[in-house]
């Protein structure tokens, strides 16, 4: 199928979904093929068409990513503890698929993958287990859904490109977004709770004796929030978590 360039839009999101839209006129002759779950291949990936609108003369398609092989097992009770990430991407991963890990991609940390605190999934597929693995780890995950490679990214990796917009260039329009609503300088962070004395771990031990961390970058004020999160069973992997957290909350959103 031949598109016009102006019509064929690809929308690369920060967690791996992509999308895949495009317009065609309702003459053109190879509308026939077009239907929904067909797959398309296009910009070294394959999608699978979800929605058609016709409009008076032409057509929007819009597709996502070829998911199917994420999507095929079931995993009853799945919830693994103390495992490091290569370790449990070995459950889920779909036969036929590799995984590349990005610079800076911790493959040592070890977590508890589980569907909430102390409760497994119940019945869900790979790709929804994959949500909560992003989440544990604090990665991300691209598709390559052709050669069935999965990336694995550590976000804290990224860097500025160095590109830059100016508003008399070719914009239509340019918008600002200020958000603070969650806005902390200090953290207190503690993870899984000592059945013997009831007490949290803390990062004192790996942080000169403070539970808590801080970051005044932005304002010196202090504004302190704290966090729990029982996965967590080593200090330092604890307070990698809780720098990734507060990093996110100590500027505004913008």
């Amino acid at each position: 199928i031949t598109l016009e360039d102006d019509k064929c839009y690809y929308t690369h999101n920060f967690d791996g979904s992509d999308s895949l839209t495009f317009e065609m006129q309702k003459s053109y002759d190879k509308y026939f093929y077009i239907a929904e779950e067909v797959k398309v291949e296009c910009w070294n990936n394959r999608f699978i068409v979800k929605k058609i609108e016709e409009q008076s003369d032409f057509v929007v398609v819009t597709c996502e990513l070829d998911y199917d092989d994420w999507l095929k097992e079931i995993y009853v009770n799945f919830r693994k503890t103390n495992i490091t990430l290569p370790n449990v991407l070995s459950f889920i991963l779909p036969v036929g698929w590799s995984i590349e890990y990005g610079v800076g991609v911790d493959l040592t940390k070890r977590t508890t993958v589980e569907y909430q605190e102390g409760a497994p999934f119940r019945a869900a597929n790979a790709k929804t287990i994959l949500s909560a693995v992003s989440s544990a780890y604090s990665v991300v995950f691209n598709y390559n859904t052709i050669d069935k490679i999965l990336y694995v990214i550590n976000t804290n990796s990224f860097l500025p490109s160095g590109e830059f917009f100016i508003e008399d260039l070719n914009m239509s329009d340019l918008k600002f977004v200020g958000d603070s609503s969650n806005f902390i300088t200090r953290l207190y962070v503690y993870g899984k709770k000592d059945d013997n004395t009831g007490e949290y771990l803390t990062i004192a031990s790996v942080n000169g004796g403070k539970e808590y961390l801080e970051n005044f970058v932005y304002s010196d004020r202090i504004i302190s929030d704290s966090i729990v999160d029982e996965r967590y069973t080593i200090p330092e992997h604890l307070k990698e978590y809780g720098e990734s957290v507060l990093s996110e909350r100590c500027v505004p959103n913008r």
